[in-house]
């Protein structure tokens, strides 16, 4: 008889978005967002993100209850691009625009989320221009299902322009 499995370790951090896609394809503003599910603080000394990219959480950083945290291709093209945003890094290497994994793991190498996104259906497209990111609808469903992701543009959008006679009414 075999030994029974560990158990999987708890999900307490999550890959949120994936900013895989910029609009200037020389950008070096690619980025990924982890986003806490935990009820305390998480020490992220030492945890990596593998996959396409390489990176390793320096000594110190902490993920707060429900929060937050930007890993960046280049923190200051990124704080260029996107004003107030900070983010750790540089990451090494790159995520594809046609597909790639990104993979959370914990010091002892273990997965603890990840994510292999894909172009075309059933994962979010934005078309050829660029200028997007994906972001998990809800950070407890699926990361590996394409569904469980909707597109963001950088540029946001407007659905009602302040001088249109289209109108809308506040919901309850």
């Amino acid at each position: 008889d075999d030994p029974p499995d560990d158990p999987p370790p708890p999900r307490v951090a999550v890959i949120n978005e994936i900013h895989y896609a910029p609009a200037d394809k020389t950008s070096r503003e690619e980025f990924i967002e982890l986003a806490s599910i935990s009820d305390a603080p998480l020490d992220l000394s030492g945890w990596r993100l593998t996959g396409g990219i390489s990176f390793t959480f320096p000594t110190g950083t902490t993920l707060a209850p429900s929060g937050y945290l930007v890993v960046a291709q280049d923190p200051a093209v990124l704080a260029a691009r996107f004003a107030g945003v900070s983010a750790l890094g540089p990451f090494q290497g790159g995520l594809a625009s046609a597909g790639d994994s990104v993979i959370l793991r914990d010091t002892a190498g273990r997965r603890r989320d990840e994510v292999s996104y894909g172009r075309g259906f059933p994962w979010p497209t934005g078309g050829g221009a660029g200028g997007y990111s994906i972001e998990r609808v809800h950070p407890l469903l699926d990361g590996q299902r394409g569904g469980s992701w909707r597109l963001l543009s950088d540029a946001g959008a407007t659905l009602v322009a302040a001088a249109s006679p289209w109108r809308y009414a506040k919901g309850t």
